[in-house]
């Protein structure tokens, strides 16, 4: 009789979902939302961690390269262009803006100044 109480129980069924405050304490919880939690654990837990053997098997998975503006010609990036590593950005000694005309390279600090106490 109580084995059949377990399995109609919602709360001992794996994949339900509901408010953390309906749940019984030391449920094992897959997810928590902002309004729910889903009952249940990952199936794979060290999916991520595994070591790939080439580059092409990170294509294989669909990620596409990564590659620095820096790295770009001045007509696909806005920090691209220059000869070999100059911080100049082809623009004859001046660093490259950002969007909104602040430099974005060279050193120049973006944080405010920390007051005196």
């Amino acid at each position: 009789m109580m084995n059949q109480i377990l399995h109609l129980d919602i709360n001992s069924q794996i994949g339900s979902y509901m408010p953390l405050a309906a749940m019984r304490i030391g449920t094992m919880i897959h997810n928590i939302e902002v309004t729910r939690a889903t009952i249940g654990m990952v199936s794979n837990p060290s999916h991520g961690a595994r070591k790939l053997r080439k580059a092409e098997q990170s294509r294989w998975l669909g990620r596409r390269p990564v590659v620095r503006g820096v790295a770009m010609n001045p007509v696909d990036h806005r920090h691209g262009g220059g000869e070999g590593k100059s911080k100049s950005s082809g623009n004859h000694g001046r660093c490259s803006l950002t969007p909104w005309g602040k430099p974005c390279k060279s050193g120049y600090k973006t944080r405010p100044l920390k007051r005196r106490k």
